[in-house]
């Protein structure tokens, strides 16, 4: 039983420690595109599309940690 158990956290860390690079990826990705564009000033439309877009994961990583508490 122990080592299932065990097992399983081991699933749980390493799917967390994917979340987080696919997520530095991400931000990476569209904030440095932000830049990238030279929108430092954030009347643009499309400056605030991108700067949102990065910020995407950090809400959805709290969503995440909740589904997972719900199957424990």
């Amino acid at each position: 039983m122990f080592v299932v158990v065990s097992f399983l956290m081991k699933i749980k860390q390493g799917t967390f420690r994917i979340y987080i690079v696919l997520s530095i990826i991400w931000f990476c990705f569209f904030f440095f595109g932000f830049l990238d564009e030279g929108y430092l000033s954030f009347e643009s439309y499309k400056a605030n599309k991108l700067l949102i877009t990065s910020l995407i994961p950090l809400p959805l990583y709290f969503v995440f940690k909740w589904i997972a508490k719900g199957f424990e």
